[in-house]
């Protein structure tokens, strides 16, 4: 029974505490697979580490309590936890300084594991919504200084367009030289009180069109994190386990920690009559269910250890079922089919053995 306790820690520390490589794309926005799953938020910033969707820099900060690493020049950095760090990142995908920029970056990190997904996606919106005000600022600022020291509105507008005409000096009315052909249109308007025309009308339209300052467009949520809206609310959750089937029938605490919304380690500690206990995890996928955010179906796959009065036993553990998250409440209930594989003392099925969980999100 020792070994096989010794056993299980090493199973939870190859699963669980590996590190997952992968390249990420960055932009001035709070990149979402690295907040959910590594808890650093990454983004474009100029060389002082503000905001900047145009920057040539990258900063890194690290809200979990793992290190972080990233890339550069070949090179593995690591970036401990609660640290922060500004990398000049070159030209980018997007050279031109009026362009977004966008930069790739190779990382690598373990899952982590605080706060869950739902607060998560609160911190992204929020940091998001002020890289929108940032934006917004910097295209007002922006059109503020090509504007400054020119009279507003359309008359101004249209002057800037025919410089030639604004700068010309009037030509002096004598009794034979005729009036100008503006005038003479303009003066039967004056007089009758009518409309100006269709024309002059659509082209005010126009200019006051151009001068009026643009709202920046709500930017679309991300692929990922309208993903991780259906992940659950919880990534570590708490509670019992009945193992049903024909006898023996036992009971005992159930522990599930989910890496991301797909992935996940089931554990229990089970107890039946006689002094048997068993120890088992496993790994499990998840598929969401479209027409329920709160439904999974899931399979998964892990070892078994059986003691008590007769021989330990080992067996191979494959698992199906459902797992429905009650809405508005941290309350998950699942249930399974899962079949025994014995590997040792002989080899033997048992399966008719079913699980029953009820657990409560931390």
């Amino acid at each position: 029974m020792k070994v096989y306790l010794v056993l299980l820690p090493l199973l939870w520390q190859t699963v669980f505490a590996q590190e997952t490589e992968k390249s990420v794309s960055i932009s001035c926005y709070v990149n979402p697979q690295l907040y959910i799953q590594a808890g650093v938020v990454a983004q474009v910033s100029d060389a002082a580490g503000n905001v900047s969707c145009n920057g040539r820099h990258v900063t890194f900060h690290n809200q979990s309590s793992n290190t972080f690493y990233y890339q550069q020049a070949g090179r593995w950095i690591p970036l401990k936890p609660s640290a922060r760090v500004i990398v000049t990142a070159g030209s980018g995908s997007n050279a031109s300084p009026n362009a977004a920029a966008t930069y790739n970056f190779k990382v690598k990190y373990r899952h982590d594991v605080l706060g869950s997904v739902s607060t998560k996606l609160s911190a992204i919106s929020r940091m998001n919504a002020q890289t929108d005000k940032v934006k917004a600022g910097v295209a007002t600022s922006e059109k503020s200084s090509r504007t400054s020291g020119v009279a507003s509105g359309p008359a101004a507008l249209v002057a800037s367009k025919n410089p030639t005409e604004k700068k010309a000096a009037p030509t002096p009315r004598t009794a034979k030289s005729p009036a100008t052909p503006q005038k003479i249109a303009a003066s039967p308007a004056k007089k009758a009180g009518t409309k100006p025309s269709t024309s002059s009308a659509a082209a005010k339209k126009r200019a006051v069109a151009k001068t009026a300052p643009r709202t920046p467009a709500k930017r679309p949520q991300s692929a990922s994190v309208a993903r991780a809206e259906r992940a659950p609310a919880s990534a570590n959750s708490i509670g019992l386990r009945v193992d049903l089937g024909k006898q023996p029938i036992g009971v005992g605490p159930n522990f599930k920690h989910r890496f991301n919304r797909k992935y996940a380690i089931d554990a229990a500690l089970v107890f039946y009559e006689g002094d048997l206990l068993s120890l088992g995890a496993q790994v499990q996928r998840h598929f969401a269910v479209r027409s329920d955010p709160g439904l999974n179906l899931y399979i998964g796959l892990g070892p078994q250890f059986f003691a008590g009065e007769g021989p330990d036993a080992v067996a191979l553990v494959p698992v199906t079922g459902l797992e429905y998250k009650i809405p508005q409440t941290k309350v998950e209930l699942a249930f399974d089919w899962r079949p025994n594989f014995y590997l040792s003392p002989t080899a033997d099925v048992d399966a008719g053995r079913f699980g029953l969980s009820f657990r409560i999100g931390l």
